[in-house]
């Protein structure tokens, strides 16, 4: 084997050795990550929370407080079904509208697709380990932000009134300020 061949599989092991240690991590993130359109975006816990809810959905012990004010904005009767858990009345139950594993189960063959173009990118000496990774983040990015877009319904009919009234008129539906904050960072290497 000639020089060139050995140097050339020398670069290729070392880039499958550095792409061994990567670690690409996508959703809302409290430290710096990058979004589709290549800028740094850190979440707040806010933020973050909300993403939770969204993914997973929650149970909330409802307050007197809340009972007086979602009644006011006309989001539930006091008949006690819109606010029963179990039949157990006095929660509010916030569904979950997962859009981070969605967004893999449904976009998993073009991350795949894109991650293969990317390995054969690293292995013609195109791209290194990194870029394989920069590649698939912004990949599933791209399909996390392709379903939150897809899904962003209101679960509740809400009038704009009344959402302007409750979210100081900046709700993340109408923001899109938890679709900017969909980010992938990338550990290690």
């Amino acid at each position: 084997m000639g020089n060139a061949i050995l140097e050339d599989l020398a670069r290729i092991r070392g880039e499958l050795a550095k792409l061994k240690t990567l670690k690409i991590t996508v959703g809302v993130q409290a430290d710096a990550g990058t979004n589709i359109h290549g800028k740094s975006v850190v979440a707040d816990d806010t933020l973050i929370m909300i993403a939770g809810v969204h993914e997973y959905g929650i149970t909330i012990k409802m307050t007197d407080k809340m009972r007086r004010y979602l009644g006011a904005m006309g989001l539930f009767s006091d008949d006690g079904k819109s606010e029963s858990k179990g039949g157990q009345k006095g929660y509010v139950n916030i569904p979950e509208r997962s859009f981070i594993r969605k967004a893999y189960d449904t976009g998993k063959s073009v991350i795949d697709k894109t991650a293969k173009e990317a390995f054969a990118d690293m292995m013609q000496g195109n791209i290194d380990a990194k870029g394989v990774a920069e590649a698939i983040g912004k990949a599933a990015v791209e399909a996390t932000v392709g379903i939150m877009g897809a899904d962003a319904k209101p679960i509740i009919e809400f009038s704009a009134e009344q959402r302007k009234q409750s979210t100081s008129g900046a709700p993340l539906h109408d923001t899109g300020n938890l679709l900017n904050h969909i980010t992938y960072k990338i550990e290690g290497g």
